[in-house]
């Protein structure tokens, strides 16, 4: 399973890393690429960690690594034990993450709640969920969770609309791409932002649906209309599509 984990992700080249860049940028590519795939499984580092690979297919990223650092002038020894400090730390990171319930590990909340401030306020006010690949009766407990964020926003922002607007985001990623999708919904005095991000390369666009098409193919063109802004960028690991809603939304 862990072999079949990496091939994906590797499948075009470890995402995030040229072999044209400086040693250190192509460590922290490869290990931000290895963190979004672990995270886009269920207890994907658990899987992962330990595991012996049934190929070799995986060295090629790895000695692209190494000769980035012999190329700098690194001693093979200390080149191989930087390679295997970033890889360790990155698969502790994510064991923890997917470790701590339901919502991934949140570093802001973490380092307040260390202060002894401000870590209930980021906890309120920031929802993160994962939702597996073709898992649709995630879809309506994203929906819960965002109305329980929503709670104290009811008189200052649309709520029924920002429902309406992750709900279509959520099935459209779970639909279209085959490896899950990480939701982030982030209310500040401003307004309301969420973000939904998957692990397929391809941008979306909005188009317009025949009469034929009942109901399909309408998720962006609602999001479009209703948001007061939205988008699509990519990603060292696939892309995010999100949306705002200001406090006067209508």
């Amino acid at each position: 399973m862990a072999t079949v984990m990496y091939r994906r992700m590797a499948a075009d080249g470890v995402p995030g890393v040229s072999p044209d860049a400086p040693w250190q940028e192509q460590l922290a590519g490869f290990n931000r690429a290895l963190r979004a795939m672990l995270l886009s499984y269920r207890d994907g580092a658990k899987v992962y960690g330990g595991a012996r690979f049934t190929g070799t297919d995986h060295a090629a990223s790895l000695e692209q690594l190494l000769g980035a650092m012999r190329a700098a002038g690194i001693a093979p020894d200390d080149a191989a034990l930087a390679g295997t400090t970033a890889y360790a730390y990155t698969m502790g990171f994510v064991a923890e993450e997917q470790g701590m319930g339901p919502e991934p590990f949140d570093i802001a909340a973490r380092a307040g709640a260390f202060r002894g401030t401000g870590a209930r306020a980021v906890l309120h006010g920031q929802l993160r969920r994962r939702v597996g690949r073709s898992d649709l009766t995630a879809v309506p407990e994203v929906r819960r969770a965002l109305r329980e964020l929503l709670e104290h926003w009811k008189h200052a922002g649309p709520v029924d609309v920002a429902e309406l607007l992750t709900c279509e985001l959520v099935t459209n990623a779970l639909i279209h791409t085959d490896q899950g999708a990480v939701v982030t919904a982030t209310l500040a005095p401003a307004g309301l932002r969420v973000e939904v991000h998957d692990f397929t390369p391809a941008l979306p666009e909005p188009y317009v649906p025949s009469a034929d098409d009942g109901t399909h193919g309408r998720g962006l063109l609602l999001v479009q209309a209703l948001a007061d802004a939205w988008g699509v960028r990519a990603h060292e690991a696939g892309k995010v599509v999100w949306f705002e809603l200001g406090n006067g939304t209508a």
